[in-house]
């Protein structure tokens, strides 16, 4: 996961959450006087059977988030995403079924080895997949892209402990805190729903409520 990994690092965006139970479709987030939105449409395990190219994309100038969907082998491309397809064997919260084989889409730079990245993924075995649907996508509908950019990929070991390999340890340590393991994500799946007020930049929680919905 080094390809992700290195993403990671270089990103200067910041998140809400600081426990990977945020993501769960009972925790909802509200920016000022916004509809509360979930950081998740499923929460699911399962395993990674391939990956292939996607799509590549070139913006005039410099970076920025967004830009024209190209030939994934484009000279000029800014950055460019893979194609893995994923089998669900459990589902922990969200619209997704056992058995399901959904295509999650991932982002890296241009400089991306898909062959690599195939590899990786199938290296991480049963895994925990945080999905949403991201703009990044939006060139092909029935993709889904996943919460952190790909960084919250979690692999489960075989005794339910769970790893995340594209984070800094002290990172994985701080996100992992409240929920080391499987068992402890399916406990926290079925607490009261809840609502995290945000600050008006969106990266820090200010107060939390029970959700009435």
């Amino acid at each position: 996961m080094e390809a992700l990994r290195d993403r990671t690092e270089g990103a200067g965006s910041c998140q809400p959450y600081d426990s990977l139970d945020d993501l769960l479709g009972n925790t909802r987030f509200r920016l000022g006087q916004a509809e509360p939105k979930a950081m998740t449409t499923a929460v699911v395990t399962g395993r990674f059977k391939s990956a292939a190219p996607g799509k590549a994309f070139v913006v005039a100038g410099a970076d920025a988030p967004d830009g024209q969907t190209v030939d994934f082998d484009a000279d000029d491309a800014v950055w460019k995403t893979v194609e893995a397809h994923f089998m669900v064997d459990h589902v922990v919260s969200g619209q997704a079924a056992v058995g399901d084989e959904i295509t999650i889409g991932l982002a890296f730079g241009p400089d991306i080895d898909p062959d690599r990245a195939d590899q990786d993924l199938r290296d991480l075995g049963r895994t925990l997949v945080f999905l949403n649907k991201s703009p990044v996508f939006a060139y092909d509908s029935s993709l889904y892209g996943t919460a952190g950019d790909g960084s919250l990929l979690a692999a489960v070991a075989d005794d339910g402990t769970l790893s995340l390999p594209a984070r800094s340890p002290a990172e994985a340590k701080a996100l992992l805190q409240q929920t080391p393991n499987l068992a402890s994500i399916e406990a926290a799946a079925v607490k009261p729903a809840r609502i995290l007020l945000t600050d008006p930049t969106g990266c820090q929680v200010i107060d939390e409520a029970t959700d009435p919905a």
